[in-house]
């Protein structure tokens, strides 16, 4: 198969964890939009619920990998691939968006851009071949 697997984590868990995954961006959005209903700067306020999103998910992920146990992590070799998490940093945007656009409309435009650019970043690493 295509998909690299650890053995300490079933094939049918990893996709199942997944979808969990995607199918709470409608509840966070939903939930961001409440919490960001205050008389502070929109933009600015966004960007705490986002952060606090952020530790929370850092926090599970943290509990995760305690729980799943195996070798300690050790210093990536090279520096830049710690700047990774910086990709993450303009989704404070989403909050305002869905305020003003709606959930459902935010949601599908955000998959239309993961989308697009997985189908981008497929196309220029030659994973993907467009034949006739």
């Amino acid at each position: 198969g295509g998909h690299a697997m650890t053995p300490s984590m079933p094939f049918w868990l990893a996709c199942f964890l997944a979808l969990l995954a995607g199918s709470s961006v409608p509840l966070q959005l939903g939930g961001g939009i409440v919490l960001n209903d205050t008389p502070a700067p929109k933009l600015a306020h966004a960007v705490y619920v986002t952060v606090g999103n952020l530790i929370a998910g850092g926090l599970w992920l943290l509990i995760l990998s305690i729980l799943q146990g195996g070798p300690a992590p050790v210093k990536p070799k090279h520096l830049w691939s710690t700047l990774g998490s910086l990709v993450l940093l303009p989704g404070f945007v989403c909050t305002p968006a869905a305020a003003l656009l709606g959930t459902q409309l935010t949601i599908m435009l955000a998959q239309t851009g993961m989308m697009t650019s997985a189908f981008l970043v497929d196309w220029s690493g030659n994973q993907l071949q467009l034949t006739r």
